[in-house]
């Protein structure tokens, strides 16, 4: 980190989305204990070597683990996942690179589960073919605009395949992330995609 850098990103002001800082220099803790979360990596001592560290004035840093001030749990923990993650951190090379691999597959499943909702619903924006066919080539074909109301009475009628705690706590999820900027640059890219095929299909 530059010296620049720092000014900017260690203050007293709340960190800005979308921000991950890497440190390995326990100052930070303190300098950043405001930051909602933090995950600090390591391997978990008992509590006499902790203890006896932080006793010795050596900067011990955080202990190993997630801490969230703000973060919610929406949906459950794959606890298969975990399982299989501790036992690969005590195993071989290979129980560490199927881990890996499977922490990927986790994150990609996931993320594909999350979007199915809203993919669900983008399609029935999509001009129909022949909506397609009656407009003049001079006219630019578009997604029909998103609206919230209608989303959410698509996921009440299909539902999600992720794991949701609730169904209120799946709404919550989706209120929220509707909101985000990551949302609206997904959506912003979506709207891009259809109307180049629509173009396509129109001059073809």
């Amino acid at each position: 980190m530059q010296d620049g850098d720092h000014s900017t990103l260690v203050n007293r002001l709340p960190p800005k989305p979308g921000i991950l800082l890497g440190v390995t220099n326990p100052f930070f803790e303190k300098s950043c204990a405001h930051w909602p979360h933090t995950l600090s990596l390591g391997c978990r001592g008992s509590k006499t070597q902790t203890a006896q560290t932080s006793a010795s004035g050596r900067p011990a840093g955080p202990v190993p683990g997630w801490k969230s001030k703000t973060h919610k749990r929406y949906i459950s923990k794959d606890r298969t996942l975990l399982k299989q993650l501790e036992s690969a951190l005590l195993g071989d090379t290979r129980q560490k690179l199927l881990a890996s691999l499977a922490l990927r597959q986790h994150f990609h499943s996931r993320t594909t589960e999350l979007i199915t909702p809203l993919a669900r619903y983008l399609n029935t924006l999509i001009p129909t073919p022949t909506e397609v066919a009656r407009t003049s080539t001079h006219n630019t074909l578009r997604l029909k605009p998103f609206n919230n109301a209608n989303f959410f009475a698509s996921l009440k009628a299909h539902g999600s395949t992720l794991p949701f705690r609730s169904t209120s706590k799946r709404t919550e999820f989706y209120e929220r992330l509707l909101k985000t900027q990551g949302f609206g640059l997904w959506l912003a890219q979506q709207e891009q995609i259809v109307e180049g095929v629509l173009r396509e299909k129109q001059l073809g």
